[in-house]
């Protein structure tokens, strides 16, 4: 008789990972210094911020300066919906940062014509808002205190009495009454 256990060898499966390093010899995208301080400055939102830099992508990235380019695009570009890249692209078009020919989207590099943090539009429209809101909510208040009913919690103790004979038959005589007022309209 033998004791001997067979020992299989276990070995961890082992996957090649590819780590991705960034090279300039796979392309890069130019863009000025002073219009990306801008971009940094200008209190954008994250949708925003991802559809400029899409933009640059699309456009700086392939030696343009404009470009037409669709929702699908900018969505496949930043991960997000379509219809929010279309917002998004629609309100930096509104604020100025973005312009657009035709259907075609490109970068707008006058900084000064953008209506963002950058040029005092975020602090501004909260000061004016903040004077108006407050003005026109002192007008409209009525003059009275503010007031609160404090109701008490009484207990009843007291039981209610059954009724006698006299106060059973008044009862019955002003029920047969209003039964009969019902009935009989005159």
């Amino acid at each position: 008789m033998s004791n001997l256990a067979t020992v299989t060898p276990i070995k961890p499966h082992l996957e090649v990972v590819e780590h991705r390093v960034a090279e300039l010899d796979d392309g890069y995208t130019r863009t000025a210094n002073t219009l990306l301080e801008a971009v940094m400055l200008s209190g954008l939102t994250q949708h925003q911020l991802l559809i400029v830099m899409a933009v640059w992508r699309k456009t700086y990235g392939y030696n343009k300066k404009i470009d037409w380019i669709g929702n699908e695009q900018f969505a496949e570009l930043t991960g997000m919906a379509p219809t929010k890249c279309s917002t998004a692209k629609n309100e930096l078009i509104r604020m100025g940062v973005l312009t657009q020919v035709g259907r075609q989207v490109g970068m707008n590099k006058n900084i000064s014509e953008w209506k963002t943090k950058v040029n005092g539009f975020g602090k501004t429209f909260t000061r004016s808002v903040k004077l108006t809101f407050t003005k026109s909510v002192k007008t409209n208040l009525p003059n009275q205190s503010n007031t609160k009913d404090n109701i008490q919690k009484t207990i009843n103790t007291n039981t209610p009495l059954p009724l006698t004979g006299a106060a059973m038959g008044r009862l019955n005589l002003n029920v047969a009454r209003q039964n009969e007022s019902t009935t009989n309209p005159s």
